[in-house]
């Protein structure tokens, strides 16, 4: 049970957080630094491995009905509460009282907003993307705030669901930036067993925002035999996922490299240090948690112009090159990567992280 007494002492912020890949670090980074608060975090018996230094207050459960159901007495006396993603499951919560959306704020992650620009196909699918899309605006007009990681995602917020005038920051998730900078990356690097060859790594996952096939196409004609194409596959559209692995054989061929199983973290960044260039030609606020990595690893990236990420990792010194420039460079430029551009990357992530906590020490003020 919670205590009491300490919920007495300092004000008390309850964060409902999606099992994911990036939820270790959410909680450990709001353990570890000293923000005048104290937490509670309620995520889920599923999917990801948690790491976290200890387990005090971290409560798992079987959903977001659960929560609501068992633990309404700590809602009302929670100070403050954040729905970090939110996905159909959430919508559990739709019915709460008032008085504790009144305190509430939604943290957006980027695919649970822009996931309502595409308009499904077949009339049950779409009936159900319509039902889904107005409770998703109820929420919105009954919670606190909302929260997003880039600017330009309230804007899509305010499009999509056809609101207005909600209180908005930008509040960053912190295993965006905390863990991935402080990892021991030439170490990990250090254990990958690799043969040596040039390798492109494109897109992060089996969905069509990553825009696949139009690289390819770009690409298909500049290949030598000693470079591979990499594509993480591992989570998404299982079509999709057979589309672009189908495409990619029949331009590539042997250099094809698909990634279709799930990789534990440190697997994966071994993976991602044999690559020398990464492309993301998503559409939209994606991969970010990919493209720091990669920045970390020294990596060259290209990403569209014409998205929210780009303004965003601009406006935070970082070195990009822009994928519609591909179709008119040589193997060796898109390869080729200066120095100065990565160590001015390296630059930016501090910078990023340093923002990224003084977002977080604002919101709790």
């Amino acid at each position: 049970m919670i205590d009491d007494k300490m919920m007495k002492m300092k004000k008390t912020c309850v964060h409902i957080i999606i099992r994911d890949k990036f939820t270790s670090g959410y909680i450990s980074f709001l353990k570890e630094h000293d923000l005048g608060w104290d937490h509670v975090f309620f995520t889920f018996d599923k999917d990801y491995t948690l790491d976290l230094p200890d387990e005090n207050n971290v409560y798992i459960v079987k959903d977001y009905k659960t929560i609501a159901d068992e633990y309404g007495d700590l809602l009302k006396k929670a100070d403050r509460i954040i729905i970090a993603a939110f996905f159909d499951d959430a919508l559990e919560l739709l019915n709460m009282p008032q008085k504790i959306w009144d305190k509430t704020y939604i943290q957006f992650w980027g695919g649970d907003i822009y996931r309502f620009r595409q308009e499904r196909k077949g009339l049950l699918d779409k009936l159900k993307q319509k039902t889904v899309k107005m409770m998703v605006r109820q929420c919105i007009r009954k919670c606190a705030g909302v929260l997003t990681l880039v600017e330009k995602d309230y804007d899509a917020i305010e499009e999509i669901f056809d609101v207005k005038g909600i209180e908005h920051r930008v509040i960053q998730v912190p295993d965006d930036f905390y863990a991935i900078n402080h990892l021991d990356y030439r170490g990990i690097a250090a254990k990958e067993d690799y043969h040596g060859k040039k390798r492109i790594l494109i897109g992060n996952s089996a969905t069509p925002e990553n825009q696949h096939i139009e690289v390819f196409e770009w690409l298909k004609d500049k290949l030598d035999d000693n470079t591979e194409i990499l594509v993480p596959l591992s989570y998404g559209l299982d079509d999709y996922r057979k589309e672009v692995i189908d495409k990619g054989k029949e331009i590539f061929g042997g250099s094809f490299v698909p990634v279709t199983d799930f990789m534990e973290r440190e697997k994966y960044i071994g993976l991602l240090s044999t690559c020398d260039t990464a492309i993301f030609n998503n559409n939209r606020q994606q991969a970010t948690g990919n493209i720091i990595l990669l920045a970390n690893l020294g990596k060259k990236l290209y990403l569209r112009d014409d998205t929210s990420m780009w303004d965003f990792f601009k406006d935070l010194g970082f070195s990009l090159n822009r994928t519609q420039d591909l179709r008119g460079l040589s193997l060796k430029e898109i390869l080729t990567y200066s120095d100065t551009e990565r160590d001015n990357n390296h630059k930016a992530l501090r910078k990023m992280e340093e923002d990224a906590i003084a977002q977080w020490v604002d919101f709790f003020k």
